[in-house]
């Protein structure tokens, strides 16, 4: 009986360990120290400021490990931290330039990105979901709780037409004349886009992910699922060539899809 206790106690602790939350300082002074070891004799290495998003994990100790947008690791006193709710923020790695000490980690609502942005998302930083399978034109990502199906298929060209746009250029768009992504202006039609991206969580009924049409030349390797640790979960791909390269973001849950982002990393 003991050892099981003891198993348990090490298994909810190691859950706990690994369980990483978003957080604001809890303090009146407006800042907060970072110490190098938990304990308030330790060494101060940083300060969280007032409105300041960082990464925190728990631990039974009461003080938490933190980790902040500049790169700073430590410990602060969980009376000093509030858990925020990080369903509205999105957690990236951007980079301003060319150079490897220009990439950070930064916090950001979802809701501030844009089409254009003036960094170059890298990455982000949630746990991702590994492959499955891959097989021609279809691919499988799963784990105990998500099983997500993306298919691709040849272009429905009936769908599509062309037209001369205000500076003269031909394009393409769609019957009902809304605008596609992915596609290099000319006459030549793309190969291929999204059939349908199937999410299925546990125990739940399976729905496919709208907004997914008029999304070209998607590349099945670059696709990636993050799990979002709040219930939300991420799916991030590449498509397009050249001048008409995008990335695609599409944030979701059981219930459904949460947002859908397009921009150009370029």
């Amino acid at each position: 009986m003991k050892n099981l206790v003891l198993f348990l106690f090490l298994v909810a602790n190691i859950s706990l360990a690994q369980q990483r939350y978003i957080g604001q300082i809890n303090d009146p002074d407006g800042h907060t120290n970072i110490r190098k070891s938990p304990n308030s004799k330790a060494e101060i290495i940083g300060k969280l400021l007032k409105n300041e998003y960082f990464f925190y994990i728990e631990n039974p100790s009461g003080w938490y490990e933190v980790s902040t947008q500049r790169k700073v690791q430590g410990f602060v006193h969980k009376s000093r931290i509030q858990k925020v709710d990080d369903k509205e923020l999105i957690a990236l790695k951007i980079n301003f330039g060319d150079y490897a000490e220009n990439t950070h980690d930064t916090i950001v609502k979802l809701n501030t990105l844009k089409e254009a942005n003036p960094f170059f998302i890298i990455g982000y930083n949630y746990p991702k979901i590994p492959y499955k399978e891959t097989e021609g034109n279809e691919l499988w990502v799963s784990n105990k709780d998500i099983k997500l199906e993306f298919v691709t298929k040849k272009v429905n060209k009936s769908d599509y037409k062309f037209k001369i746009n205000k500076n003269g250029v031909t394009e393409m768009i769609t019957e009902k004349g809304e605008s596609v992504w992915g596609y290099f202006y000319s006459k030549d039609y793309p190969e291929k886009e999204i059939a349908y991206i199937r999410i299925t969580f546990a125990g739940k009924t399976p729905y496919l992910l709208p907004k997914t049409k008029y999304l070209f030349n998607s590349t099945l390797l670059s696709v990636r699922v993050y799990d979002r640790e709040n219930g939300q979960y991420m799916i991030d791909f590449m498509g397009g060539d050249g001048a008409e390269g995008y990335n695609a973001l599409f944030v979701f849950d059981e219930k459904g899809l949460i947002k859908r982002f397009l921009y150009r990393n370029f």
